[in-house]
């Protein structure tokens, strides 16, 4: 909660360049606390204890799926009712522990996601005959990594469903996805709903 009164939410990781999404909750009320911008070079993900405090106070998390949204971290954060991922996978976010705590979760599967991802595999394939990974399981992976030394794999740094309408439809689809968690209005591709049931998730005028 901000110091006006106004529900806080920490965009840890901003995917749209023009944060459009965001500037449309604040419109809403929502104060929003701008992270680190995916696009700036060097990007540094936050580590755990990082989240933790930039995120005191905070009842909603938005970003991708670089930095780990732990249980611990969920333990740290007692206000967090909301994660907002960007992206369709929620590897990233303990979705058992956000459940446990009544923590709603929500992804961003729509059809530019789709349509990028499948038209950067087919560029891919006509390119080079040989295995082509664009999803680590570090992210960003060590630069050691045997895999870069390989001559039949084909890395690209997790970017397949970065073209500008993609970046921007993801950022609208996770804004609206926590405005509707937030005030009851819309539809929010929620990935854990049984998370109600452990805690009444407030509407906005109640936060």
């Amino acid at each position: 909660m901000s110091a006006q009164g106004l529900p806080s939410v920490l965009a840890f990781e901003r995917y749209d360049p023009t944060d459009a999404s965001l500037d449309w909750l604040r419109e809403r009320g929502v104060n929003v606390i701008f992270g680190n911008a995916l696009w700036e070079m060097p990007f540094e993900r936050f580590t755990e204890d990082e989240l933790i405090a930039k995120a005191h106070g905070c009842v909603a998390l938005m970003g991708a799926g670089g930095t780990r949204i732990t249980r611990r971290v969920m333990q740290a954060l007692p206000d967090l009712r909301y994660i907002s991922k960007y992206g369709i996978g929620v590897d990233s976010i303990d979705i058992d522990a956000a459940t446990e705590h009544g923590i709603l979760v929500s992804s961003t599967p729509n059809d530019f996601q789709i349509f990028t991802v499948s038209e950067h595999a087919v560029a891919l394939m006509l390119a080079v005959r040989c295995a082509a990974l664009d999803v680590f399981d570090q992210e960003p992976p060590k630069t050691d990594d045997p895999l870069f030394s390989l001559p039949n794999v084909l890395c690209t740094p997790h970017v397949a469903a970065w073209t500008t309408e993609g970046t921007q439809a993801i950022g609208w689809h996770a804004a609206k996805n926590l405005w509707a968690m937030m005030s009851g209005e819309g539809h929010a591709d929620i990935v854990n709903p049984q998370a109600k049931q452990r805690r009444s998730a407030p509407l906005l005028s109640d936060v």
